[in-house]
């Protein structure tokens, strides 16, 4: 097969039925995408220069086969790979590593670079007792089992605690929020949070910058407080509390109350340097409240409104936006995000919006 001078990128999809091994593959590839390859991999010469690799979801031979080109510096496991990864190496400047869900061989048998900066476990089902965190691990989604496996690397500045392993679609976060001891460096979390837990007893560090809450708890967002340095704090899931008395962080910059969110605004004493709101699910779910006593601050500069209710059935009807506009919209505001149905609608078209702001109808 010719290929074209200087190609870069390759993928070869589903219907490939063709031995790779028997490909002269370019050695000007950086990128490779074998989802259609159903056989193992035993090139003479792998192209020395890929740094992005992508293999056949259906790939499960033994690791000693899998021949990782020395510039990698990105890897997915393919889903339906499980081996024991004794004797998998791994290339030394690999920066990016995801397992998948069929892995059921203990983490702790894999020697990871040491400048792997990038770890997503969201979807591994085995054991992480005994795991080597690499010292440069910046980020890591994981699912319940990294709680519950024990300390977590100080190194970590990006932390996302997602649902346990499929198959098990309807399990949440499982561990007590008292028992997550996390990095005191940590600047970015997201998690789900276990219903009926308070977010009080969740203790977090000093250092964190951005909150991302999925889930449900049982008690009003008043009854929390917020790290006093969050920058960016986004409450969604099926979240659906009362935000009165929320004191939110003074210097919040953005603001999300989104997916099944549905309570009176009036009372949200939203921060002076806050600049991009959104509220309510922008795909048409359950958002009826009145805006009209939502006090904007200044600083704001972009602001999201839901479809306020009329356009969550299946027959997808338009939505109006029948409530009066907030009281003021700032001078600063660049940006209003609308239901492409709004555009349609004549109130919108009553706003008095500042002279330099768009509306913008990207879903």
């Amino acid at each position: 097969m010719q290929w074209p001078q200087g190609l870069r990128s390759l993928k070869l999809g589903y219907h490939w039925n063709q031995p790779v091994d028997r490909l002269q593959l370019p050695d000007s590839l950086t990128e490779l995408d074998l989802e259609g390859c159903k056989r193992p991999l035993s090139w003479a010469h792998p192209p020395q220069g890929v740094t992005a690799l992508g293999l056949s979801n259906s790939w499960d031979q033994p690791a000693s086969q899998l021949r990782l080109p020395p510039a990698l510096t990105a890897f997915n496991f393919p889903y339906e790979f499980n081996q024991p990864l004794d004797d998998l190496r791994l290339p030394a400047g690999l920066r990016s590593l995801s397992l998948n869900h069929a892995m059921q061989h203990p983490l702790s048998a894999l020697c990871m670079p040491a400048g792997l900066t990038a770890l997503d476990l969201s979807n591994y089902g085995g054991s992480l007792a005994g795991v080597r965190w690499p010292p440069s691990l910046t980020k890591l989604t994981a699912g319940s089992r990294c709680g519950a496996a024990g300390v977590l690397p100080d190194s970590l500045a990006e932390l996302r605690l997602c649902n346990d392993p499929l198959p098990d679609f309807d399990r949440k976060w499982l561990l007590p929020l008292g028992h997550i001891c996390l990095p005191s460096r940590l600047q970015r979390l997201a998690f789900d949070v276990p219903s009926g837990s308070a977010l009080g007893d969740l203790r977090l560090p000093a250092s964190l910058t951005a909150l991302e809450m999925h889930g449900e708890s049982d008690r009003p967002l008043g009854d929390w407080t917020p790290p006093e340095g969050l920058r960016e704090l986004a409450i969604e899931g099926t979240w659906n509390r009362p935000v009165g008395g929320l004191r939110l962080p003074p210097r919040l910059e953005v603001l999300i109350l989104g997916d099944r969110f549905n309570q009176p605004v009036a009372e949200l004493d939203l921060s002076p340097s806050l600049t991009d709101l959104r509220l309510g699910c922008h795909h048409g779910a359950a958002f009826v409240q009145p805006i009209s006593e939502l006090h904007l601050p200044p600083s704001l500069r972009v602001l999201r409104l839901p479809s306020f209710g009329r356009n969550a059935d299946v027959f997808r009807r338009p939505c109006s936006y029948s409530c009066a506009p907030p009281a003021a919209l700032p001078p600063s505001l660049r940006e209003l995000r609308v239901h492409p149905d709004a555009v349609r609608c004549d109130r919108l078209s009553e706003w008095d919006l500042p002279p330099r702001c768009v509306v913008n109808t990207a879903v």
